[in-house]
């Protein structure tokens, strides 16, 4: 994010870093509380947290979870509750090369409440139009019952290990 200047002033915090950084803890939050750990993105290019998860007994599992985190002050569902986010196509193109699950998370700063899309899933039900037309964005529709919580990662953790197991004995790494 641009840090914006005043004449005569240096540079300052401004509103929009502010609740992205309300919005990566609360993932951190929901995350650690799950028992997974969290590496903040420094040089993101379109993914902001890499999840690594762990069994119940603690032991580490292959693979990740990739978090891309939005922030509004000013969420404005539609009126059967969705949830509506605009991304980037060139970031879309980007995440659905992806083998590790990408979730979309928008956080309502006024209610501190976040919502989720599995982006390869959801990119699943679209026409090819939809994700690959001209303009630089994308709307993604977020159900009003993907709310972003322990059940949630819960659910990450699934899709990662079923990704983990398809992949299993199918990797040459020779060419």
């Amino acid at each position: 994010m641009a840090t914006k200047k005043h004449p005569g002033q240096g540079k300052t915090r401004t509103r929009e870093h502010v609740i992205h950084d309300l919005a990566v803890n609360f993932v951190e939050r929901r995350v650690l509380k799950c028992g997974h750990t969290v590496e903040r993105v420094w040089h993101d290019y379109g993914i902001d947290l890499l999840v690594k998860c762990y069994s119940g007994e603690g032991e580490v599992q292959s693979g990740r979870i990739l978090f891309q985190v939005k922030a509004t002050d000013h969420l404005r569902p539609l009126k059967d509750g969705t949830i509506r986010c605009r991304i980037d196509r060139a970031d879309l193109k980007l995440w659905l090369k992806e083998t590790a699950p990408v979730i979309l998370v928008l956080f309502d700063a006024e209610t501190d409440r976040a919502w989720w899309s599995h982006l390869q899933a959801w990119s699943e039900e679209q026409t090819r139009d939809t994700l690959f037309s001209s303009g630089g964005s994308v709307t993604v529709r977020i159900p009003p019952g993907q709310r972003l919580n322990r059940y949630a990662i819960g659910k990450f953790d699934r899709m990662r290990s079923a990704v983990i197991r398809q992949m299993f004995g199918r990797i040459s790494y020779h060419e």
